[in-house]
Parts: structure tokens; sequence; C-alpha cells
């Protein structure tokens, strides 16, 4: 039994040891509950739901403590649990710490954990490789105490941390030294607020935000925003006194500097607007009273800078004008308005020129600008709106004058501008607002608008020198204290009897002495604009300006209507309001000389109206009335002269007016009707035409001369023979009469047109003259050989020969430059090179001082009937080409020489429409001479081709068709060759002739109303309506869509080949002999 109770015992002992050991051996979490607290080793902590501990505070927070990174949960056991957190507040106040140790298991430290912990001077983290994050105003200094709020100096935040929130540091005022994780995403609102002795910090590039008033009022020296930043609140770095330089993120991210942000910072000097930023927040930089640049990246987009001040993009607002910026400033033009604080407290700043164009200044723009040198600003017109203090503080201040359009003066405007002594309200302005002009001591009077309805509270108070104020405005409304603290009552306020003034007046105790004033209108009666004048009872007015009213003198002001009482401004004053009238009298003409008429001009058009003078307008007739005005005619003109309003012709003196160029004026007293005389206008011109005299070899004109003369005009006329010469006759071509054709010594009658009358002479034998006036002697009836001059000028022959040889000969060229003429001979020496098919050229070079050019050939090489050949003469006057038959079938001239000249023409013979129709274009003559003697040749068959140099006008190439050929006819007409026409490839205008004369460059530009210029027919029309070889419908048109008739074409195919009609038409054949008359009859009268 008693081995059994044993037995029993010892298996009991057994278990008992047992659950003893498995007890020991269970986790410490079945030994605690969830939310349990408790102390051990004097720190009080809370159990979490994660079995982990938060420290909520300790019994004995004195000294340098060190909290373990865990803790027993039951006294004297050995299961500890890890400390993870430190509570809110969990050491708040503990002004006995001085230090702490955080272990390495923190994860978080809780809101205002260490916060007025004054004494705590260090707080270890640098075992915290776990701690992620610090709650608000954790470390928070004691405020209370001020600058002895904290002693922490030095804080390492490990890279374990990702974020802290706001005020964690704040107040920390013996903070110099941090140290921020690398991993840190933001910088919480008020984070380092107000540590005073925080120089300088390193914001990591993990940092993304800097929160509201993060390092405000620190004693940062200089500050490196990382790109990674994209945000910072507003007065971030506000009144950091010691920050001298800023550096801004250039990322795209950062948009915007906010309010406030870096305000009061004292000792910045300059700061660098990123291209990024696109938004500066309300006095972002106001009061950096050392800034004295603010410059803007060139890529931005929403901001410029001009001379350090800063501008939005376009130069339209100013934005912000350095405080530190010293001298003064020119505000550029294109600015239009001055934005809010501005120039507040520029100090530096002595002068500043606002431009017109600016429209608006914003409130505070100059606030406390306090310079002495500053006194004076100018308000431009166009300025409408002053913001509410826009002059406060501006004490050196002593006059402006507000511009007209600005209808209200805002809240402290000109608040505390203690040397203001003079202001100009505009009549635009309908309020004042309070303090508008508060402590404005040396003021000592202002006129207070009638548009002024109200004046708010203590908008003069402590002006202490304001002793006068008109007031105009009958029902304005009064703030309290208006003029409390100013010397009114030692004269007062002025304004109309009955008016809210008055009242407010004598409200006031004790009450401030009021006068009467009254109104002084003026009625001008038409006249020019018055102002009216404000007067005080009992005073005397100026006289104001003298109105203007166009044509009247003014006669002065009077009291009455009627203008009988005159206002006596010496004397006379002011008892009530009045009008006052304008007396006004006419002014008498004085404007002597009629402008407009002048003496009549044959051909001219009569003025009908006199030019408009300031004082009159008037008419003109004429007697005889012929318009135009007649040759050889004395006229007459009657002016009528009206006056214009204010004008009077009473007054007016006898025979007071002139009229330029008349031979007599006359005008009744006080009369407008003026009648003026003239000379008898130009007789009609006798019309002149051409007469050229001209004597044949052998002898020379010796009385006469060449020249324009009128029809009937008689002309003594000699002609003299040369030795072995004897006169022949006169003869004419183009009409005229000799009185005795037969003797050398006569006179001839001009006809009425162009005429040439030659002496010819007879050849007797022996010595004679040559044609270049050289002399020589020679036996029986051969005129004597010419004498050559000696040249040093060759011509070249070249071409082909009858054999079809190739031709190269020089020739030698006889120049007489008494005459301008030169000549080559051909003689038999070279054979005939034309006749039976030659073909040559002869150039002569240009020869200075040669302007006529003769070929001199034998009559045989160009008689050849029927041959073939041709020989061109090339000269700078022109070139010609004669065909091998051109003297074919001419009688008596076999054996002899024909010489063939080519030379400048002389135009000054010619009738006016010639010459106009020539221009300055080339003029050539062609002759013919057999054997020294002119002959006239003509040769249907055998046409000559020639070519004159010529350049056309830029006009011209455009018109290349017009440019013609005119022949010159026997009367002086200019008559149009059709085959005529411009080679550009030459550069020559070409023509073909059988008879010789003279021959001109023409342009004769002819259009049609009904062909367009692009019309793809208009050059073909052009060309032939140039060389009349049509004239369209004779009402402008051409009608190119009508049909021709037989007759019309006819006419035209006789135009183009220069033929002309046959006399009797009927003898043609029968069948055409409707068209052919037809076309006779249409070319009689030029109608196709």
């Amino acid at each position: 039994m008693i081995s059994k109770i044993k037995r029993s015992i010892s298996y009991l002992l057994a278990v008992m040891v047992f659950f003893v050991l498995i007890c020991a051996l269970m986790p410490a979490t079945v030994l605690a509950d969830e939310g349990d607290t408790g102390t051990t080793d004097g720190w009080k902590w809370t159990e979490q739901t994660d079995g982990t501990l938060s420290i909520t505070g300790h019994t004995n927070p004195t000294g340098s403590l060190i909290l373990p990174a865990s803790l027993a949960v039951d006294p004297g056991e050995t299961v500890y649990r890890y400390v993870y957190r430190i509570e809110d507040n969990a050491f708040d106040g503990k002004v006995q710490m001085t230090g702490i140790t955080l272990p390495y298991s923190l994860r978080s430290i809780g809101n205002g954990a260490f916060s007025r912990c004054s004494e705590l001077e260090s707080v270890n983290m640098s075992n915290c490789s776990n701690l992620e994050s610090i709650g608000d105003n954790a470390f928070m200094g004691n405020t209370a105490l001020g600058p002895w709020g904290s002693s922490l100096e030095t804080v390492i935040i490990p890279d374990s941390v990702t974020s802290v929130g706001e005020g964690v540091f704040s107040y920390c005022c013996s903070l110099t030294s941090v140290t921020l994780s690398s991993n840190l995403s933001n910088i919480g609102d008020s984070m380092f607020y107000s540590c005073s002795s925080l120089t300088s910090v390193t914001i990591p590039g993990s940092v993304t935000s800097i929160g509201e008033a993060a390092f405000e009022a620190s004693r940062l020296t200089g500050i490196v925003i990382p790109d990674s930043v994209t945000s910072i609140g507003d007065a971030s770095f506000k009144s950091c006194t010691s920050l001298e330089s800023v550096t801004l993120p250039t990322n795209a991210g950062f948009t915007g500097i906010p309010d406030y942000a870096f305000q009061d910072c004292n000792a910045l000097t300059g700061i660098m607007i990123p291209a990024s930023v696109a938004s500066i927040g309300r006095n972002a930089l106001e009061g950096c009273s050392a800034l004295n640049a603010i410059n803007v990246h060139t890529g931005n987009t929403h901001f410029s800078s001009l001379k350090g001040v800063l501008f939005d993009a376009g130069k339209t607002r100013l934005i912000c004008h350095p405080v530190g910026c010293s001298g003064s400033f020119d505000i550029p033009g294109t600015v239009i308005s001055i934005d809010d604080y501005a120039f507040a407290g520029s100090d530096c700043l002595i002068g500043v020129s606002i431009p017109e164009g600016v429209t608006s200044i914003g409130d505070y723009a100059f606030y406390n600008c306090r310079n002495t040198a500053l006194t004076e600003i100018i308000i431009p017109q166009s300025v409408t709106s002053i913001g509410a203090g826009a002059f406060d503080g501006c004490r050196s201040l002593e006059e402006i004058t507000i511009p007209e359009g600005i209808t209200t003066i805002g809240n402290h405007t000109f608040n505390n501008c203690s040397n203001l002594s003079k202001i100009t309200l505009p009549e635009s302005i309908t309020s004042i607002g309070s303090c508008a002009f508060l402590a404005c001591e040396n003021l000592t009077e202002i006129t207070i608008p009638e548009g002024v309805g109200s004046i708010g509270n203590n908008a003069f108070s402590f002006c202490f020198g304001l002793r006068k104020v008109d007031i105009l405005n009958s029902s304005m409304s009064f703030g309290s204290d208006v003029f409390k603290f100013t010397a009114i009552s030692s004269d007062g306020i002025y304004g109309f009897n009955g008016s809210t003034a008055q009242t407010y007046a004598q409200a006031q105790s004790p009450s401030i002495p009021f006068h009467y004033l009254y109104t002084v209108s003026f009625s001008t009666g038409g006249g020019s604009w018055v102002s009216k004048i404000i007067a005080v009872a009992g005073d005397k007015i100026m006289a104001p300006a003298v109105p203007t009213n166009s044509g009247y003198n003014f006669g002065g002001w009077f009291k009455d209507e009627a203008c009988t009482i005159a206002w006596d401004f010496d004397n006379d004053t002011v008892t009530g309001n009045i009008t006052l009238h304008a007396r006004w009298t006419q002014t008498i003409v004085n404007i002597a000389a009629i402008p407009g008429v002048t003496a009549p001009a044959r051909g001219a058009v009569p003025a009908t109206t006199i030019t408009e003078t300031a004082q009159y307008i008037g008419s003109v007739t004429w007697s005889p009335a012929d318009n135009p005005f007649a040759a050889g005619t004395v006229y007459t003109a009657t002016v009528t002269l009206t006056p214009k309003d204010g004008y009077t012709l009473n007054g007016v003196g006898e025979n007071f007016f002139t009229v330029a160029g008349a031979t007599s004026v006359s005008n009744a007293a006080n009369s407008g009707v003026i009648t003026a005389g003239f000379p008898a206008t130009e007789a009609a011109p006798v019309p002149t035409y051409a007469l050229t005299i001209t004597a044949e070899t052998g002898g020379s004109i010796t009385r006469g001369s060449s020249g324009n003369y009128a029809a009937g005009t008689v002309i003594d006329i000699t002609a003299t023979a040369s030795a072995n010469y004897s006169f022949n006759k006169w003869t004419s071509t183009g009409g005229g009469t000799f009185g005795n054709a037969n003797s050398n010594s006569t006179t001839f009658t001009m006809p009425a047109g162009v005429a040439t009358i030659k002496a010819s002479l007879t050849y007797n034998g022996g010595g004679g003259s040559d044609r270049d006036g050289g002399s020589g002697s020679s036996g029986g009836s051969t005129p004597p050989a010419p004498v050559k001059h000696t040249s040093t000028y060759t011509a070249v022959v070249t071409g082909t020969d009858t054999a079809g040889n190739i031709l190269e000969i020089t020739l030698p060229v006889t120049v007489n430059t008494n005459t301008g003429s030169a000549a080559i001979d051909i003689g038999s020496g070279q054979g005939n090179i034309v006749t039976g098919g030659g073909n040559a050229a002869i150039t002569i070079p240009s020869i200075p001082g040669v302007t006529d050019y003769t070929l001199d050939i034998p009559v045989a090489y160009l008689s050849m009937s029927g041959g073939e050949g041709a020989l061109t003469f090339n000269t700078n006057t022109g070139s010609f080409t004669l065909p091998a038959d051109m003297l074919a079938g001419i009688a008596g001239v076999e054996g002899k020489k024909v010489g063939i000249t080519i030379g400048q023409g002389d135009k000054s013979g010619l009738p006016e429409a010639a010459k106009a129709a020539i221009g300055d274009r080339p003029l050539i003559q062609l002759e013919v001479t057999v054997d020294g003697k002119q002959t006239d040749w003509n040769n249907p068959n055998a046409p000559v081709t020639v070519s004159i140099p010529y350049t056309p006008t830029a006009a011209e190439l455009e018109n290349p068709e017009s440019i013609i050929i005119w022949y010159i006819d026997g009367s002086g007409n200019a008559v149009s060759v059709p085959n005529g026409h411009y080679d550009p490839a030459t550069g020559t205008v070409t023509f073909t002739t059988t008879h010789f004369s003279y021959y001109a460059v023409g342009y004769n530009k002819v259009s049609f109303k009904d062909v367009a210029a692009d019309a793809w027919y208009s050059k073909a029309v052009g060309f032939i309506a140039a060389r009349n070889i049509t004239a369209g419908a004779n009402n402008g048109n051409f009608y190119s869509e009508a049909k021709l008739t037989r007759g019309e074409f006819l006419v035209m195919l006789m135009r183009a080949y220069d033929m002309e009609p046959d006399t009797n038409p009927k003898d043609n054949f029968t069948a055409a002999a409707a068209p052919i008359i037809q076309a006779t009859w249409l070319l009689q009268r030029d109608w196709v």
C-alpha cells in the first residue's frame, strides 16, 4: 500500500515538473493580452495587436535615456517584447530629459512624442535602421520659452525614414545641423519652422515636395532645391533673413512659386526663375530688401525680366521691382498694368516714369517707397484705376495729380504720405475711401470735386496742417472722424447753402466753420465752351479764357442775356449763383485777293467758282460766255461773293478786292459783286511748214536758208554757180511759186505744206568741185575727178562673186570730216561682184563724226534685168541690200557710176506732227546720184531692203508688234510702211522700199475697246492696226466676231502690199466689179 502511495506521489511530481517546463517554453503572448499596459524598468508601454510594444512614457524622464529594443512584460521573467513605436505625446513637456537613444527595433515616432522637451540636447537614431515615419511636431520646441524652447542641436534622420509629419523640428531654436533621410519623399509643413540656428540643410534627391512654412524663420544662408521637387508650399522660406542664394528646380513639373515663398528674405540678392515656372504667387518676393535682380530663363514663356525687374512674357504687366534695385526706373511703353505690391518696400527707388498706356496701378503697388529723393510720381492720363494703399507710406512724396478717369481713391491710398502738400483730384472721382489721406501732415487744403458722393472713415485724420476743404457736392455722405486731428477749425469747410457739408460742419463738436460757395456759369452763345467757376461768397473772380466763335468778335461778358450790363472783373463780387453771357459781333471780310480766278488763256476752261476761303465762297460768270476761251478775245469776269456765318460785307470799301491778272477790278462799297477785266487772249498760232533749200553739185545757196515758214511767206533766194558750172533753173517739190524760176536770184512764196526747192546747175567743162568740197582741174567736158581725202579706214568685202569665189577684199574709205560723210568706190578692179549671182556684203567700221555713208558703184553692176545676186552695204547709220536689177530699165545711165547714200535725216524742218510721231527715234535719208547728180529712183520690180539699228524701250518691248517704219512724204506727213517690223535677233527695224526718201523708226500702239490684252489674236490685231492695214470701226471697236466682206478683205490686202487703187475700177473684170468698187470707196474714206 505504502509503495502504491509512493508511486502515485512520484507520478504526480513528474506531471507537475513537465507542466512547468511546458509553460516556460510557451511564447510570451500567451502571458499578456492585447491593450495591456505596464511598466518595465521605468518604461511605460502599451501592447499592440501584433504583440509589439508602444512606449507611452517613463516613470523618471530625467537625464539621458536609452530605450531598449525590447522589454520584459512580466517582472522577473525572461520573455521580451519588441519596441516598435513611441506613442503620441509620450514625452511631451518632459523638460528634464537631456537625451534619448532610440533602438533599432523602432518603426515610428508618434505626434508630439518629444515636443516641448526644452532641455533635450541629443536624439540618437543611429541604430534606427527600421524607423519609417516621424509624426507631427515630434521634436517641436517649447514655444513658450522662445529662443530657449529647445536645446537640440544636431539630428540625423536615418535613411529608413520615408515620411515625416508637420512641424517635426519647429521651434528647435538650437538646432544647427540636420541630416535628412536619403529616401525621404517629403518635407512636411513647418518642419523646420523658426529653427533660428539652422544655417544649412541638404535636401536629398528623393524629396518631391516641400510643405508650407517648412523653413520659415530659419537662418539658412543658402538652399539648393533638387530637381526632384515639383512643388513647394506657401511661405516655405519666408523670413529666412540670412538666406543669400536660392537654386530652384529646373524640372518640367516645377511650375509655380507659391504665395509668400521668399517674403522678407532680407539677405537674398538675386533669383533665377526657371523655364518651367508658369505662376508666381502673391508677395512671393516682397520685402526682400537686398534683392536687386530677378532673372528669368530665356526659355520661359510666361515671364520675362528687364534690368532685373520681373514682367510677364509680353511685358504688359510689371510684376515685381526688386526692393534692393536702386536708382530710377523707366517702365517700358508696353506695360498696361502695375501689379499689387510691385514696388512695395523699394526704399532705394529714387524715381519712376510711368508711360502713357498704363491703365491700372495695383493695391499697395508703391507701398513704403520711402527714399527721400522720391518726391514726385507722375500718373499718366491713361490710368483709370488706382488700388487701395497704392502709395501708402511714400513719405517723401510732395505733389501728385490724379488723372481724369479715376473714379475711386481707395482705402489707405495715400496713407502716411507725410510730405504730401498738394493733390489735385479729377472731376471723375466718385468716392474717397477710409484712411485715404490719413496722416498727410503737410496737406493744407484740398478741393473735393462735385462727383464725389462719399468720404470714408478717417479719410483726412491726423492731417495736422489741413485748414481748408472745398466740398462741391451738395449731397455727399461722411464717414466717422473724417477730419479728426486736423487744423480745419482754423479756416473751415467751404460748400453750398443747404448741403450735407454744411450739416456735417455744424454737427461736429465743436462745430467746424462753414463758408458759402456760389457757381458762376458762362453762356457762350454758340462759342467755345468755358468752364464754370466756383467762388467764395463776396470774392471777385478772374476772367476766364476768351471763347472763340468762327467769324465773330468777342465783346465781353454780361450779366443779362441782352448783353447790356457788363460784368466788371475788377470790382464785381459774387453774391449768389449767376450766369454770365458772351456778346458777339460779326467780322468784316478782309481777304482782298479773290483766289481761283486768273487771266483767261486761249483754249482753257473758264472757272465758274472761286477757291473757297475761310470767310466766303463765290461764283464766277464770263462775258463773252465762251467755253473754252477763244483766241484774241477780251473777257470780263463777274464774281459774286457769299460771306460765311460770322462774316459780313458791310464795311468793305469801294474797289477793295483784287483779281490776279486783271487789268481792271471794281466793286461798290459794302458789296461782294466784283467786275474784273482782262487783256485779250493769245491770238491763234500761224502754222508753219518745213522748207529745204538745196543746190546741185557745182553750186551753193548764198541767200535764203532752210527752216519753217508760214504759208504765203516770201523768201529771197540766190544760188551761185561754181567755176565751170552755170545756173539752170529752180525746181520745187511740194508746191509754192517762184518769182522767176529761171533766175538764180529770185523769190519763193511758201505753200501750205512741206516743200523742197533745188537750184539745178549745168557743167560747162574745165576745172570744178567734187562732192566733198575739193577742187581739181582737167580739160574737155568731163568733170574733174574728186580729190580723195586721206583715210586710215578700210571697208571689208565678204561673200561670193559671180563665179562662186569667196571674196576677201578690203577697200579704202574716203572720209570728209567737214561734212561728216564717208564713201567707198567699187571700180573695175574688183570686178562685178553682184550681177550673175554674186552675193556680197560691204561693211564700213563706225567712224567718229560720220553719219552719212555713200557707196559708189558702176551702174552696170546693178542693171542686170532679171538677174540674180545682191549687194549689202553695212554702216552704223543703217544698212541696205541692193538687188542686181535695181537700176535695170533706167535710160541714159549706161557707162556711168551711181552713188547710193544712207545718212541721218534732219528732223528740224519737219512738221510738229511728224516730229511727235518720230520722237527721239532714228530718221534716215536714202539718196541716189548718177555721176554726182541727184536722181529720183523708183523701181517697183526691184525692192531694196533697209535695216535701221534700234534699241526699243522696255514699254516698246512689251508690244514689239507696234514698232513700225514711217515714210515721210513730200508734205511732211508720216505714213506707215506696211512691211516694216522689229527684228530682235539683229536689233534692227527692217523694211523694203521701191523709192528713196526719208524713213524713220516709230511706235504706234493701237488698241480696241473690244479686244482684250490677253486675247489670242490681240498681238496680230495690234500689228495690222499699227500699220494702218485696218482702222477697225469708227467707234473704237474692232468687232472680231463680225463677218469680213470681200471689199474689206481687198482693202486690207492692198494696204498690206502698199497697192494703190485703180483710177477707174469699173474697167476691171465684171465679176469682181462690186467688191473692187466697194474696196476703192472704202479706201478713199479710210473706213477699214
